[in-house]
């Protein structure tokens, strides 16, 4: 029985022939050499995967839901600034700890503690995020080449009021 399976491997193994010398055959030769129908569903298919490829490259994607965030106070940037040595504080805002903070009292003289959500102005509204993180939303959005959508990844923010928060944070720096 064995000797018939070492007889069906070399047949097997001979019937392909692994030479050395190797020819070339471009994809325009073996589209030619196609039958009609399988050229036309070939075409179809490629036209298909270009369309599928401008529309996913044209889309504006920002619809990211808040159920896929982390609350900001647990969110990256929260642990960061909690938990962080100096030397990743300073690699990711560009500035160092006691710069930050020396901004965060020119931008928000009358606030005491810079860690305390603002409470929400509207009856059933969310607290609005604490002066530390929207310093360090602005800081990243001006010294990195982040989206949008990396930012509130990094935040638990979503677009909509990370935008607002983006332009509220440039008036004020304007301001001051």
């Amino acid at each position: 029985m064995s000797s018939n399976i070492q007889i069906f491997k070399s047949r097997l193994f001979e019937s392909f022939s692994f030479s050395t010398s190797f020819q070339y055959i471009s994809p325009h030769k073996v589209f030619i050499k196609m039958n009609i129908p399988i050229k036309r569903s070939l075409l179809r298919l490629i036209s298909v995967l270009l369309c599928v490829h401008v529309y996913n490259s044209c889309r504006n994607r920002s619809k990211l839901k808040r159920k896929a965030l982390l609350p900001p106070d647990q969110a990256p940037w929260a642990h960061l600034y909690r938990r962080g040595d100096n030397h990743s504080f300073f690699v990711i805002t560009g500035v160092d700890r006691s710069c930050f903070k020396a901004l965060l009292e020119v931008l928000f003289p009358d606030v005491v503690n810079f860690n305390i959500p603002v409470p929400p102005t509207k009856l059933g509204g969310r607290p609005s995020l604490p002066p530390s993180t929207k310093l360090g939303i602005l800081l990243l959005f001006l010294c990195s080449m982040m989206h949008q959508k990396h930012l509130c990844l990094i935040f638990g923010v979503v677009p909509s009021p990370m935008g607002k928060i983006i332009d509220k944070m440039l008036d004020l720096c304007i301001e001051k």
